[in-house]
């Protein structure tokens, strides 16, 4: 890393950039690291940029819209390939824009007769028409875009700013901002644009419109642990403590927006292209955060965990998505130097295309694999997601635009940045030999089976070692309440004791608790055929993937029965049998019941994403345990098909009504997953609410955020002259004392002011709490496109 260190350290020494964040790590947890160069602000150099220094994410927002958009489409919230206008009726009956009358001035608007959705399906139709591509969102291909990037755009933008008509509501600024008409129709082209915003409403939308902040802190930070990631700064303190200041480049700038010195030095600017006392939560561009909080998300995708998304969806992640009409106008796009500095800096011809979530290299580059996926963020931050070689990084500035990037952080041929992203560069492979070897091996399997491979090999491993483990503490648990001498082990016990069954749960949990948490990001860690037929009946996993992992369970259960039968004296003796006295009937009930919560605790703990979600094992090996308990001594306490399938095949010995340990068992199952599913239906999280948080009331609307009515489920924040007082440079900030917490209002005491009113009193009419903004962070009318955005 010495000369990737040097380089950078470099830059910021001669002002190349004013500092810079780096991170990276593999999808496996073994290779991680983190660091930070240079200055949080030119303006004040002598303080250090910090690892958890915060900036304005800008279009990296983009993949954490992607991902909310993809799991509402996992739960059947909404459709990839669904009329977006089912959900967005701002849509209906949008007109594509070819040109301005030359008399008139007024805009030439024609019919779109194709639909809009948030991905495409392709439907076989007549024999000179024999694909019809329906274009999304989610890929640019919707011919929505940023005015900015378009002269015709930008001009009707000037065109109707003199109607007076104004949208209200919390998602004012999205409709005023980005209701465009199309450029070209869905499909037919590419143009980088809105899209994600509107996809962002969608999902507020069809989750009982809360907001797209609270959504993703409940569904995709939450599960991750990120808590310093917001759209809104002003509202978190100690976020907006440690945001950094911009920077430029010395000299003019050219008119794709990218330097036109090349050569010039960073200097600072009081220059605020977004502002984070923003109302609105921007699915495009609308966070801030620190970047080793977002390489959590890239990790978690990289690694395909489980955390965020099903393993198909991910897998729909990075597929090609574009129609051949549409990849041909990402190309040309490309084929602009300037442009494509800003978008990848592939090497100019490259072939690419757009996955879910970001650009899409069709080609090896360098280190970095076919396949990849990439984007950034308007001040300069770069992330890429790796999966062939399981690498993931992010690079992060935060300038503005306009410079062409030098440094050699990008992922271009022959640079550092190879040490961290490229096959056989990391530290991981220079400790692995193997590593080649396995890649050549599996690298003409296609994702989606090479996934299911990783996971039976995963969960015959993880089987075998659970069980082994679990078997060897029974035949001690039977062994040691013997006087054993000689050469010959005594397991014969009249009766079990109290201690032993306690010993065998015991180690039967704790087995669990130790592979389930080693394997769980390989395979999960189910080792059970019930778990996994529950996880299949809630739809987490897919047939082949329930059928392929019940079949390395059996296989690893057989292998751990061996292995115990091999090593220990006497034989195998952790069959499960019914006690004497015990029907099948009752076995059957039993082995059902105990099965049941065992499943609905997987179900709770791991398939329900939570942000404890890292502890399921310890709760799983629990619920083992408390079976166990409950189990040993009147079945065997199974619980597992394959627990009881491998000593019955390695002793050859098959009781009557072995089938009870499959029956059971799988019963279980499908109870579990019939009560996991009525308290989803139920929606179980509004339980606990209390009766004023469950009836909030409205603060009085004359002291609203401009644009809210009616019940507000938001932060209101009361601005002063619709924004930054000129006179002050103040924020003035209305108490609300409610903080929201998962998908509920609580009350909270305020965190930036002495108030104890309620957001319903009488005094909260009354701004209490002002944050004294610096005088170089406002807005001013020259900042371009994003600066007239947030400036209004």
């Amino acid at each position: 890393m010495s000369k990737f260190e040097s380089t950078i350290e470099e830059a910021c020494r001669t002002r190349e950039i004013p500092g810079a964040i780096v991170v990276g790590g593999d999808s496996l947890g073994k290779f991680y690291y983190a660091k930070a160069f240079g200055s949080q602000s030119l303006d004040e150099p002598s303080a250090p940029m910090n690892l958890d220094s915060v900036m304005w994410f800008a279009s990296c927002t983009k993949l954490f819209t992607t991902i909310a958009a993809m799991q509402c489409v996992e739960r059947g919230l909404l459709s990839l390939d669904g009329d977006i206008c089912e959900v967005l009726p701002e849509f209906k009956g949008v007109q594509i824009l070819t040109g301005f009358d030359k008399e008139s001035g007024k805009p030439v608007l024609i019919d779109n007769h194709k639909t809009i959705t948030l991905r495409f399906v392709t439907l076989a139709v007549t024999e000179l028409m024999k694909l019809i591509m329906r274009r999304h969102l989610l890929t640019h291909s919707s011919g929505l875009s940023y005015d900015v990037f378009d002269p015709l755009l930008s001009r009707y933008q000037e065109y109707i700013k003199k109607s007076p008509a104004k949208s209200t509501g919390r998602q004012s600024l999205v409709k005023d901002l980005f209701k465009f008409p199309l450029l070209f129709a869905p499909g037919e082209s590419w143009s980088y644009g809105v899209g994600i915003d509107w996809a962002g409403q969608m999902v507020e939308r069809v989750n009982h419109n809360i907001s797209l902040e609270e959504y993703l802190r409940k569904n995709v930070w939450g599960p991750l642990g990120i808590e310093n990631i917001t759209f809104h700064p002003v509202q978190h303190p100690d976020i907006l403590s440690k945001l950094i200041a911009m920077s430029t480049r010395e000299g003019g700038v050219n008119k794709y927006g990218t330097t036109d010195n090349p050569e010039g030095k960073a200097k600072y600017t009081s220059k605020v292209i977004f502002d984070p006392g923003t109302q609105d939560c921007h699915g495009g561009a609308g966070t801030f955060g620190s970047p080793i909080e977002y390489f959590k998300c890239l990790q978690s995708i990289c690694a395909n965990d489980g955390k965020l998304l099903k393993s198909e969806t991910i897998d729909e992640m990075f597929r090609p998505q574009l129609s051949e009409a549409s990849r041909k106008g990402l190309m040309e796009t490309l084929s602009t130097p300037e442009i494509n500095d800003g978008m990848g800096a592939f090497p100019m011809g490259l072939k690419a295309d757009w996955g879910l979530g970001g650009i899409m290299n069709l080609e090896d580059i360098g280190g970095r694999s076919k396949g990849s996926i990439a984007w950034g963020g308007y001040p300069n931050l770069h992330w890429w997601i790796d999966r062939k070689s399981g690498i993931c990084a992010k690079y992060n500035v935060l300038r503005h635009r306009p410079f062409i990037l030098k440094m050699s952080v990008t992922t271009l041929n022959g640079q550092p940045t190879l040490n961290i992203s490229g096959p056989g560069q990391t530290a991981l492979s220079r400790l692995d030999p193997l590593k080649a070897l396995f890649t050549k091996l599996f690298d003409s399997i296609p994702q989606k089976a090479r996934g299911h491979v990783v996971a039976v090999i995963g969960e015959l491993i993880g089987t075998t070692a659970f069980l082994f483990i679990a078997f060897a503490a029974a035949e001690v648990a039977l062994a040691s309440a013997n006087d054993n001498k000689g050469d010959k082990v005594n397991y014969e016990t009249k009766s079990i004791s109290t201690i032993q069954i306690l010993f065998i749960a015991f180690g039967a949990g704790i087995s669990l608790v130790v592979n389930a948490w080693t394997f769980f990001r390989i395979s999960g860690g189910l080792f059970d055929p019930a778990v996994s037929i529950a996880l299949f009946f809630v739809g987490a996993i897919d047939l082949t993937r329930c059928v392929l992992l019940c079949i390395a369970q059996c296989a690893g259960g057989i292998a751990a029965s061996a292995m115990a039968y091999g090593l220990f004296h006497g034989g195998l003796h952790t069959g499960t049998t019914l006690k004497p006295g015990m029907s099948t009937a009752q076995g059957v009930i039993l082995e059902m019941i105990l099965t049941c919560q065992l499943c609905f605790t997987v179900l709770m703990l791991a398939a329900e994403k939570h942000e404890a979600t890292f502890l399921a094992p310890l709760g799983i090996g629990l619920s083992v345990f408390i079976g166990e308990l409950a189990g040993v001594f009147w079945t065997g306490g199974s619980m597992n098909p394959a627990r009881s399938l491998g000593p019955a095949i390695v002793t050859m010995s098959f009781p009557s009504y072995h089938w009870i340990y499959w029956i059971g068992p799988i019963a279980g199952a499908g109870l579990a997953s019939i009560i996991y599913k009525l308290i989803k239906a139920l929606e179980y999280e509004t339980a606990q609410l209390s009766e004023n948080e469950i009836h909030a009331q409205p603060i009085d609307d004359s002291e609203k955020a401009p644009g809210h009515t009616g019940p507000c489920e938001c932060m209101c924040f009361k601005v002063a002259a619709q924004g930054h007082s000129p006179a002050t440079s103040t924020l003035q900030v209305g108490t609300a004392d409610m903080a929201r917490k998962s998908s509920s209002l609580v009350p909270a005491k305020s965190t930036a002011g002495n108030s104890s009113n309620s957001a319903t009193s009488a005094e909260a009419k009354k701004p209490d709490v002002v944050v004294e903004e610096p005088a170089k962070a406002q807005p001013k009318a020259d900042d371009g496109f994003f600066g007239e955005m947030y400036a209004d």
